[in-house]
């Protein structure tokens, strides 16, 4: 089962992790955990490629490292173009 897969099928439940940290606050569309990592999804509707949304998913990131001693990773995906970045 691809990344991709396994968001399409999980977006139709999707759940929402809303955290706060210091003085950040934040809300990851989606956290996907298997038994070796976390990976973090933030979709958005089409355009994927400024680099403020790098820097968010990368924070999203360094949050569930605080938490978690699994490998994590992110993902920006488009879902209209149905196409992903990996950060």
């Amino acid at each position: 089962v691809t990344v991709i897969n396994k968001f399409t099928e999980l977006l139709m439940n999707k759940k929402e992790y809303e955290f706060y940290q210091d003085d950040n606050h934040g809300i990851i569309d989606l956290l996907i955990e298997n038994d070796d990592e976390i990976i973090v999804v933030d979709y958005k509707l089409k355009n994927i490629e400024p680099i403020y949304y790098e820097e968010q998913v990368r924070g999203y990131c360094n949050y569930i490292r605080t938490i978690s001693n699994k490998k994590v990773r992110g993902i920006i995906y488009s879902i209209i173009d149905e196409t992903e970045k990996n950060i």
